[in-house]
């Protein structure tokens, strides 16, 4: 059971950590909701039945809250695009974490666990997602066998909202725009998330403050608390 949750929080860390025509009025406020699916992921029925099927994003100018409901707890994601971190909030059975992230810290998991940046293609090719004109960007990267893998991701450019931080240390710089559908595998755990719907709503600024009942700390040091390696 630790190893599900491991697989789980790692998938997590990086899918969050990593939207009629086009809108004409760009949304710096608001809120997004995803639908999480596995394609094609190779995992028992056991661990299918633990992983989340929604996603919800509070959004305001340069701030983000993402939050995840899980089996074992729920997990919020505040991140500051200004600054260039996050914070990822766990509630769970054994108490409640605070996870802070630069991108130094994505940066050097990723060189630590032999994660390639991929290379970036924007492509002229659109389509609409929750009422929103998105294009698509294709991502390549080899693994160690020299195999090549691809996967495409869709944005637009009608919300300005920060993604997260992870943008930027997953090498997706050169995709100018909020990520309306993307892909991310770990393993053998592939999570897809498809922008469902975009509200324009006010968001309290109390969203985006960390409470301060919430031990802080870091993901290894959770992972090893949890009995796992960290690694």
């Amino acid at each position: 059971m630790k190893k599900i949750i491991h697989g789980l929080l790692i998938t997590l860390f990086f899918s969050v950590h990593f939207q009629t025509a086009s809108a004409q009025k760009k949304i710096s406020e608001g809120k997004a909701t995803f639908d999480i699916t596995y394609p094609d992921a190779d995992i028992d029925q056991e661990r299918l039945a633990m992983m989340p099927g929604e996603s919800v994003m509070y959004f305001k100018g340069d701030m983000s809250r993402t939050e995840v409901k899980m089996a074992m707890g729920n997990t919020v994601v505040i991140t500051n695009g200004k600054l260039g971190e996050s914070t990822t909030l766990m509630n769970m059975m054994d108490g409640k974490y605070a996870i802070r992230t630069t991108k130094e810290d994505i940066a050097k998991l990723r060189s630590k666990k032999g994660i390639p940046k991929p290379e970036v293609q924007v492509t002229d090719e659109t389509k609409t997602i929750a009422g929103h004109l998105c294009k698509k960007a294709t991502l390549t990267v080899k693994d160690e066998s020299g195999k090549v893998n691809s996967v495409d991701v869709w944005f637009t450019k009608d919300i300005t909202a920060p993604n997260s931080i992870r943008k930027a240390s997953a090498g997706l710089e050169a995709i100018d725009g909020f990520l309306m559908e993307f892909q991310v595998k770990q393993s053998t755990l592939a999570m897809k998330m498809t922008c469902r719907s975009v509200e324009e709503i006010k968001t309290e600024d109390s969203m985006f403050v960390i409470p301060a009942d919430y031990k802080t700390t870091t993901m290894e040091e959770l992972m090893k608390s949890m009995g796992g390696s960290g690694h």
